[in-house]
């Protein structure tokens, strides 16, 4: 028996990373303090997801590149040497948002059939990012800017896990 690898499983993956943010998205809207190892778990699904999908076989340099740019994004948000929030959550956004594109990019080029249903998620994932980052930009942290932030950390992961969901399935019928 042979243990085969492919887009389905590493998208597997991916699910698994936004099941433990959505974990703590839910644990924030209640009102309780995330918990650190859900957040470094899906921290370390996500690269293995990002690392395995550059180093697949027969797709182009550039996807690769792009694949590595996405996981080199996700490695500078906690990395960086600010404390500015929003930079540390822009670099995050620009991952997903990065990821979501290119895959809606390569499904467009081999079927534009296949993409359709995929672009509502793409868009989604692109626009939960951006309002989620320039909640950060806020003067002054009220409790509602906390709260409609959590609320769009929630609607982050939903958006996530929509497109990774869409891609397995994707990748299931092939």
């Amino acid at each position: 028996m042979s243990l085969t690898l492919t887009r389905k499983t590493y998208y597997l993956l991916g699910i698994l990373a936004v099941a433990c943010n959505m974990f703590n998205a839910i644990l924030l809207l209640t009102g309780s303090s995330p918990l650190a190892l859900g957040e470094n778990i899906a921290f370390v699904l996500t690269g293995m997801m990002l690392l395995f999908l550059a180093a697949l076989r027969n797709i182009p340099g550039s996807e690769k590149a792009r694949y590595f740019l996405s996981f080199v994004l996700l490695l500078a948000g906690p990395a960086s040497l600010t404390t500015y929030a929003p930079i540390n959550r822009a670099l995050l956004g620009g991952c997903w948002a990065n990821l979501a594109w290119m895959e809606y990019s390569r499904l467009r080029r081999e079927d534009p059939a296949k993409a359709g249903p995929f672009g509502g998620a793409v868009a989604a994932v692109c626009l939960c990012e951006l309002a989620q980052t320039l909640l950060l930009l806020a003067p002054e942290m009220t409790d509602l800017i906390k709260m409609a932030y959590n609320l769009m950390f929630f609607a982050c992961t939903l958006a996530r896990g929509w497109a990774l969901v869409a891609l397995y399935r994707q990748a299931a019928r092939q």
